[in-house]
């Protein structure tokens, strides 16, 4: 049934601060974009209510309905990824102050709701998550959970950008303490974005090869299946792979990512005790680096607009729930296993 607040936006009339990419037939507002692994999305922009619940820290575990007007696409065409896995859409969260066409969903709770504050955040397991929206960071939270809280690049084009200067790798099995540097040169990292939007790591051509030529030294099972390394694992093989750390140019202390985050099931026939694992690292085809959902899995990512940090703290996303996550009073949305829209 069509939501009776359900309205589509008219490029010859827009609302304040709203700009159209496009104008089409029946004077609809119309958008197309691109993403690094080849998707393409195109539609009209509408507008209608998201609810959601602002989540309360107080004992009672108060809680109140909040409800929103939001723009969002209608999608027309969609291309790659959007048809080969679950997540079929993009919550697209540029920051208020950006120069963005349509306003994000923050940018309309935060001018709606003057309470809100410009940060969310996202907890990611395998099945389920959390995503809390509008809440204000606890440094002393974030502290007591060592979180590692890292400024954002202020010179780069895109928002959500840090300056990773290098990636050590470690060896295998009892060597997984010991690391060593791919000697390559910073500039074969930067820049450095950090997109949920992008489901698996894209790295440099460079860094690829580095890369999957370590993991595959340290795991001679690895086996190329087109631009993938994969092998059946058991768990305790898994678990013994390399773990990766992400050293950034303004901490000393590194992001760890272990195999359980970059390595990624992708199914085929079935082996007994065993999981067909692939390393979702791909070859970006450019200069740069994307941290995508696949190793933001299994810790919380606070993103603070206003202080124009990104924060990393480990969490047991499965179990995420909203007075365990790193913004005190937020709206939240809990993920399941069902199909993401």
């Amino acid at each position: 049934m069509r939501s009776p607040s359900y309205e589509s936006v008219d490029c010859h009339r827009p609302p304040t601060g709203f700009s159209c990419e496009r104008c089409a037939a029946a004077n609809r507002c119309t958008y197309s974009v691109h993403y690094t692994e080849g998707s393409a999305i195109q539609g009209h922009v509408v507008t209608d209510y998201a609810h959601f619940t602002r989540a309360s820290m107080t004992r009672d575990g108060a809680s109140e309905p909040v409800s929103t007007r939001v723009y969002f696409g209608c999608q027309t065409l969609e291309t790659g990824m959007f048809h080969r896995q679950d997540a079929d859409g993009i919550m697209g969260l540029q920051p208020p102050r950006a120069r963005a066409r349509v306003p994000s969903f923050l940018t309309s709770l935060i001018q709606q709701h003057k309470s809100a504050a410009e940060a969310f955040s996202l907890c990611l397991s395998d099945r389920s998550g959390l995503f809390l929206l509008g809440g204000q960071p606890d440094p002393l939270y974030l502290r007591s959970r060592r979180a590692l809280t890292l400024p954002m690049d202020r010179s780069a084009r895109a928002r959500y950008t840090l300056s990773l200067r290098e990636i050590l790798v470690s060896g295998a099995g009892s060597k997984n303490g010991t690391y060593k540097s791919l000697k390559l040169p910073q500039s074969t990292y930067s820049p450095t974005l950090v997109d949920s939007g992008t489901t698996f790591v894209y790295v440099s051509t460079p860094l690829y090869r580095a890369l999957h030529a370590h993991l595959h030294a340290e795991m001679p099972q690895l086996t190329r299946e087109g631009g993938k390394v994969c092998a059946y694992m058991s768990d305790a093989q898994l678990h013994a792979m390399p773990n990766l750390q992400f050293m950034f140019a303004t901490s000393a202390v590194p992001l760890l990512v272990k195999p359980s985050q970059y390595m990624v099931e992708f199914p085929k026939s079935a082996r007994p005790g065993t999981r067909h694992m692939c390393a979702a690292i791909f070859d970006n085809q450019r200069a740069g680096t994307v941290i995508g959902a696949s190793i933001m899995r299994h810790r919380e990512v606070v993103f603070d607009l206003a202080a124009s940090t990104i924060s990393f703290l480990d969490a047991a996303c499965g179990r995420a729930r909203r007075a365990t996550g790193g913004l005190p009073i937020s709206l939240s949305r809990q993920r399941s296993s069902e199909k993401r829209g």
